[in-house]
């Protein structure tokens, strides 16, 4: 991870940019593991409740699941993207996005999102054979896991 700080004048605070490199890789695995952890406590605490609540069948109880854990990593994940585009000022200032393009560096706010969508999604790999998916679902479910990887590790790569 290379540092460098860019200050504009001198009444503003330093501000220390990112960029890729192959130490993100442990960083990543370690966000898996909490990952892991969180989609536990979720399945116990709300998603488990539910189902005892409703009764499903085993099948609505497996898509109630899956679809529980991507409604709340989609919702935080969202709220978390807003968060970063009005604080980068890139909604306000489109034009950055492709001014001065590639960009190399990059705020720890934004590094620190993309390493924990790939922890999550990397998270999804073990949790197939965790949560005893049916063999039938996994093609379909390893699918969009690697598409999301492809694209995430992309734009992290390339930004």
């Amino acid at each position: 991870m290379f540092k460098e700080i860019h200050v504009s004048s001198p009444e503003e605070t330093p501000v220390t940019h990112f960029h890729h490199g192959i130490k993100d890789l442990a960083t990543t695995f370690f966000y898996m593991l909490v990952a892991m952890i969180m989609h536990a406590i979720i399945q116990e605490y709300v998603l488990d409740k539910i189902n005892r609540k409703k009764h499903f069948s085993k099948t609505k109880h497996s898509k109630f699941n899956e679809s529980g854990q991507l409604s709340a990593f989609y919702l935080f994940s969202a709220g978390w993207g807003a968060s970063i585009l009005t604080s980068e000022n890139l909604l306000s200032n489109p034009v950055s996005l492709w001014e001065g393009y590639p960009h190399t560096l990059m705020p720890f706010q934004m590094k620190f999102y993309f390493i924990c969508q790939l922890g999550y999604w990397l998270h999804a790999l073990p949790e197939l054979y965790f949560q005893k998916t049916k063999k039938e679902d996994i093609p379909r479910q390893l699918v969009y896991i690697f598409l999301y990887l492809v694209h995430i590790a992309g734009a992290y790569i390339l930004k």
